[in-house]
């Protein structure tokens, strides 16, 4: 057991209050204080290479890197081993690849939280506990949260994770996300969203949920923006998703937004979600629910409650577009 109270550490690349960079076993760990530096930044390690695992360990670190891949616990995870019984707390700052707990991570994430705000200064992959996932096998996201505001200068930013699409299929339930999500400058595609910014390749997405405020504005279009995903991408036809909400207000520039899910694509089921605010798109594809829904089959006991408003085509209550059949659902405001 190690327990390291108001540590401050000061460096360049690869810098940790514990390790700056392992391929061992980081565990049984308890960290408070400071870490600053250029890239590959975490409030515990740096980076966790190939074989590292790190379990049982808590941060309470404000991480300021220059660069990219800044985390609350990890900066840059490398190592296809789980990362299980963790928690961060503390501000986050970073560029791209920036994470409450994690900046970029390669494997399962079970039993973890982050509490505290993440603010990119410039980039994209931002997320209120793990800024980029993208495992090399097939991977669980399960039994998380995130508590804190989320603000980026680009694209792919979420309450929780920012994006996953890494081509391998994706598990997630029981995690949740509560605070504001904001990003400007995104590009054509924004992929913004109270929990996930882009997830693809998903299974089943099961009891999930955000609470707070989407806004993702720019110039020139801003696309993909959602109260909980931005887009969701299921592996195929087979997957659900249910036990879903988002709470709060979501405005872009773009098109494709909704209450819920801004692009929702495959997936056989949604079942049992509610999506509660106001939504503006300001060029169409704008739902109180979902944007736009693709190659879906069945959408059930599902409901909408906030405004909708668009200046494009293709704008509802419920959904912009839908492609599914839709049963006991309800829109209203």
């Amino acid at each position: 057991n190690l327990a390291l109270t108001n540590v401050s550490v000061v460096g360049d690349r690869h810098i940790g209050a514990v390790v700056g960079e392992s391929a061992g076993t980081v565990q049984n760990v308890t960290v408070s204080g400071t870490v600053e530096g250029r890239q590959q930044i975490g409030g515990v390690v740096g980076t966790v290479t190939s074989g590292g695992t790190v379990n049982n360990v808590s941060a309470s670190v404000t991480v300021t890197a220059s660069g990219q891949y800044a985390g609350g616990l990890i900066g840059d995870h490398q190592s296809s081993t789980a990362v299980t019984d963790v928690n961060a707390s503390g501000a986050v700052t970073g560029t791209s690849y920036t994470g409450g707990l994690i900046g970029r991570g390669q494997a399962d994430v079970i039993n973890a939280s982050a509490n505290g705000d993440v603010t990119s200064t410039s980039g994209d992959r931002v997320g209120g506990l793990i800024g980029n996932h993208n495992p090399n096998q097939a991977a669980t996201i399960r039994n998380v949260s995130a508590s804190g505001n989320v603000s980026g200068s680009g694209n792919r930013v979420g309450g929780l994770v920012g994006t996953s699409e890494s081509g391998n299929q994706i598990t997630v339930s029981n995690v949740h996300a509560t605070g504001d999500v904001a990003t400007t400058n995104t590009g054509t595609y924004a992929y913004a969203g109270g929990l996930f910014g882009r997830l693809r390749h998903a299974v089943d997405v099961t009891n999930v949920s955000a609470t707070g405020d989407v806004s993702a504005q720019d110039n020139s279009y801003g696309r993909q923006v959602g109260g909980l995903f931005g887009e969701l991408h299921h592996d195929s036809a087979n997957y659900i998703l249910t036990n879903a909400s988002a709470n709060g207000d979501v405005d872009a520039t773009g098109r494709r937004v909704g209450g819920l899910i801004g692009y929702h694509q495959n997936g056989e089921v949604v079942r049992d979600a509610t999506a509660t605010g106001d939504v503006s798109g300001g060029a169409g594809y704008a739902g109180g629910l979902i944007g736009d829904h693709t190659n879906g089959e069945t959408i059930e006991n599902v409901s909408a409650i906030g405004d909708v408003a668009s200046d494009g085509d293709y704008t509802g209550g419920l959904f912009g577009r839908v492609s599914a059949s839709v049963s006991n659902s309800s829109a209203s405001g």
